[in-house]
């Protein structure tokens, strides 16, 4: 404030926020009202994603938010209602659990409950309340796997990189996907996988792409090969 003394008091706070935003995103969403927990990985967050009631929002420990994610905690809605109930509003709490992981564009609407080690897909849309230990996917969100299901599989793809540099991994991914990227693209891509018994079939495969695909949460953690599988590391949020 005392190096700033022409600018209003408001415009140096907004300021301040912005700044927070871009260098710590846990401690600009504490300074608006959001309750968060300790060791919250928040990725590529907005003025525009805890909505216009933070202080209504309460995220448990070790959550992982991916960008674009939105908490909703009114029905806009409502508004065409106040002609003739001028007081009408719809407004409840949004509650997450510990280690929940948020992927990509994910809605989670009012008055949501998530339980501890939930993974929600992107662009899952949450009405409802979630269980702990779920794997949710679709708008309206519902449940594909469980967490233990999803654990067993990503540990079958990983590629053990999750402690490589940036440079060292860069090298690995174009050896080791070299082939695939080279491939003819006119070629049945599902060709392959309808040959390889290992690929995994029906349920287990659609649980298996949206868990993968939607959360944006990669097994970055643990390699079978390289170091002894922690089934409490294998889960880390992609940014």
């Amino acid at each position: 404030m005392r190096l700033l003394p022409g600018l209003p008091r408001r415009v140096v706070r907004a300021t301040y926020r912005s700044y927070l935003l871009r260098t710590d995103p846990v401690r600009y969403a504490r300074r608006i009202g959001v309750r968060v927990g300790d060791g919250c990985r928040l990725v590529e967050i907005t003025a525009a994603t805890f909505g216009t009631e933070p202080y209504l929002i309460r995220l448990g420990h070790r959550v992982g938010i991916a960008g674009g994610v939105r908490f909703i905690t009114h029905d806009g809605a409502v508004t065409r209602l106040r002609r003739r109930h001028p007081d009408a509003d719809v407004v409840a709490p949004i509650r997450i659990g510990d280690d929940v992981m948020i992927g990509l564009n994910a809605v989670i609407m009012p008055g949501v409950t998530i339980g501890a080690d939930v993974i929600v897909a992107a662009g899952a849309v949450v009405m409802r309340d979630i269980s702990a230990g779920s794997v949710v996917a679709g708008a309206p969100a519902r449940v594909i796997s469980d967490v233990e299901q999803w654990e067993r599989r990503a540990l079958a793809r990983s590629v053990g990189t999750g402690r490589m540099s940036p440079r060292r991994k860069r090298e690995v991914f174009l050896a080791r996907f070299a082939a695939q990227l080279d491939a003819d693209l006119d070629v049945d891509p599902t060709a392959e996988r309808r040959t390889d018994p290992s690929t995994h079939r029906g349920a287990d495969r659609g649980a298996d792409r949206g868990a993968d695909i939607g959360a944006d949460i990669g097994a970055a953690a643990a390699s079978r090969v390289e170091r002894e599988r922690k089934p409490s590391d294998i889960v880390s949020l992609a940014k």
